[in-house]
């Protein structure tokens, strides 16, 4: 399962942005989200996350991984193939 720092260096790459400018984006220090990228650091404060995220011209449940709330709120990178995997759990088996 993908981790935020997953998500976060996914979206920076598919922007064709380097760490720094990221950094310097979102006011967050380049250590920071070098950690979390790399999975040093797994958590991160909703504020941190909120800057990183509005940088990254995205929502910031996309970099949770939070398909579902992301989906309700209709938001335009939800993943629908996560949807269906919580679907599976939450329904029992006939």
């Amino acid at each position: 399962m993908p981790t935020i720092g997953d998500h976060i260096a996914a979206r920076r790459r598919a922007r064709a942005l380097t760490q720094e400018i990221l950094a310097e984006r979102s006011g967050i220090s380049v250590e920071t989200i070098r950690k979390l990228e790399q999975n040093v650091n797994t958590a991160a404060r909703m504020s941190t996350l909120t800057a990183i995220a509005r940088a990254l011209g995205t929502s910031t449940s996309s970099l949770l991984g939070d398909a579902a709330s992301a989906a309700a709120r209709r938001e335009p990178d939800h993943d629908q193939v996560a949807l269906l995997d919580l679907r599976r759990v939450l329904t029992p088996a006939r």
